[in-house]
């Protein structure tokens, strides 16, 4: 069964790991950085905002394919997909303070936490009514 919404987040969620990847691995040329993070606090922040993408993107992208999978209506399933990009792309700003006056970070850790919590939610009454 084809799942052409997630496999839509996917692509996108990709783009953005190799988007925050590239900044990383820029970071390091500029400064001759090979391993760790030199001490330098740009680099910290670029390595946080970029792992804390890896350690959610494969929660959300699993959580979304199988609700796919189970049938949830597309109009949930893209207003889960906007959300995650819209949290995604929050996060990255706020840990670099690029707006120092607005919690990014935190909105974007609130916004990534309920997707999961409530995917989670939603499989756990799928595989109820599954059973």
């Amino acid at each position: 069964m084809p799942l052409p919404i997630t496999t839509l987040y996917t692509a996108i969620t990709i783009f953005m790991v190799v988007g925050l990847a590239l900044r990383v691995i820029g970071y390091r040329r500029l400064q001759r950085i090979a391993l760790g993070d030199g001490g330098r606090e740009e680099l910290q922040k670029r390595i946080s905002a970029h792992s804390n993408l890896t350690e959610n993107a494969p929660f959300f992208i699993i959580a979304l394919g199988l609700l796919e999978w189970h049938g949830l209506g597309s109009i949930w399933l893209h207003g889960a997909g906007l959300t995650w990009l819209i949290a995604r792309f929050l996060h990255p700003l706020g840990v670099e303070r690029r707006y120092p006056k607005i919690p990014l970070r935190v909105i974007s850790m609130g916004l990534t936490l309920t997707l999961h919590m409530s995917s989670s939610l939603l499989l756990l009454w799928f595989a109820w009514q599954s059973m």
